[in-house]
């Protein structure tokens, strides 16, 4: 008893690790890119994240060649991670491009609450393909629709750019997060993680080199964002989640991942000073209650 109580406990920390790594991620993608382009700061993140996780994606090949005991279950575990990876790599690609152009156009604060609501398309996107939900799903869609009203539109109805790119970036991330569904039971996840990131980088080094060029002086400022972003967001901040999901329930874990977005809009004014005005923290509430309400369901 005393035994699985440490293990939730140790599970507790790694994953509020985890939403706190992501969380001050969103004002290093900000602060990053007073310097470079967002295709720029996403090859060298995204490319820094597969050069972390290589070494354990290397070794978790290694040990489970020998650990197969059937040669071909390797080969078909091996070749899905790859396949998978590159299905995951188109769509992370947008959706974490769509989220650095996200932030040049609204705060770290909206950016990050409204990112967040993958948690809530998720099961909309389940319904059509026939997945059934309760009440409580569609209470929690409503509440956060209100709340997104009042985060987001502005006096005269007007909604930013930045936010609608945040809300389709949103989208990117939950088919990406279903995607990564169907491959994760029959790939190895760590190279499946690892080879995404790898495939994600060099299509945004070629979107790079086609609109915004080669910035050497530009990365070598924005180096911090960036080594933050990518050795602790896209490496370490992986390492802890899947380490962190072993020891809690799939449903307690997303809850206290998904505190990565009140994390962010405090980062946001301890770090930049980016103050939340009344109307905007109460939009926050509302979606951070309806967020929750739907990982309870």
């Amino acid at each position: 008893m005393k035994k699985s109580s440490e293990k939730k406990i140790l599970g507790f920390f790694l994953l509020f690790l985890t939403a706190l790594i992501w969380g001050v991620a969103f004002v290093a993608q900000s602060v990053g890119m007073d310097h470079i382009g967002p295709y720029t700061f996403n090859t060298g993140r995204l490319l820094l994240g597969a050069a972390v996780t290589m070494p354990w994606a290397i070794m978790e090949l290694k040990k489970q060649k020998n650990a197969e005991e059937e040669k071909e279950v390797y080969i078909r575990k091996r070749n899905s991670s790859v396949i998978g990876a590159a299905f995951c790599a188109v769509v992370f690609f947008l959706a974490v491009n769509l989220q650095q152009f996200a932030l040049i156009g609204s705060s770290v604060a909206n950016v990050s609450f409204i990112t967040t609501l993958y948690i809530l398309i998720i099961p909309i996107i389940g319904m059509f393909l026939g997945k059934k939900h309760g009440l409580s799903i569609w209470i929690a869609i409503a509440i956060a629709v209100v709340g997104m009203y009042l985060l987001c539109i502005k006096e005269g109805l007007v909604l930013e750019m930045g936010d609608i790119l945040a809300f389709i970036c949103a989208v990117m991330f939950a088919l990406q997060i279903l995607i990564v569904d169907q491959y994760v039971p029959k790939s190895y996840v760590i190279v499946l993680s690892c080879t995404q990131n790898l495939f994600a980088g060099l299509i945004s080094f070629v979107f790079m080199l086609i609109f915004e060029g080669v910035n050497l002086e530009g990365i070598k400022t924005a180096w911090l964002p960036l080594a933050y972003t990518g050795i602790l967001s896209t490496g370490l901040a992986y390492t802890t989640q899947m380490l962190g999901q072993k020891y809690l329930k799939p449903t307690v874990a997303s809850l206290i991942m998904s505190l990565e977005s009140v994390i962010a809009a405090i980062a946001a004014w301890l770090i930049i000073g980016q103050a939340l005005s009344l109307r905007e923290m109460l939009g926050c509430a509302l979606v951070f209650v309806g967020v929750i309400i739907a990982q309870i369901n």
